[in-house]
């Protein structure tokens, strides 16, 4: 049977594991995000909720503003 100091522990460890791991992957998340041209805060709470996932994620996306700048040379050669 647990404790009622038991449940404080767990939630202390879980505010302890966000704030180790969550927040340095929501920011690398973020900055990933921005430099691809998407929300950086959708994807900082990403980071912050998924971890390594969201990380993962972030890096996988397609470059939008590399895409646009293509496409607008292409347009203008034609």
């Amino acid at each position: 049977m647990t404790s009622f100091y038991g449940s404080y522990s767990s939630i202390g460890s879980l505010f302890f594991f966000t704030s180790v791991f969550g927040i340095p992957c929501g920011l690398l998340c973020s900055s990933l995000a921005n430099n691809k041209g998407y929300n950086p805060w959708r994807w900082f709470a990403c980071g912050v909720l998924f971890n390594i996932i969201g990380l993962i994620a972030a890096a996988g996306l397609p470059d939008r503003l590399l895409r646009n700048q293509l496409r607008e040379v292409l347009e203008n050669k034609s």
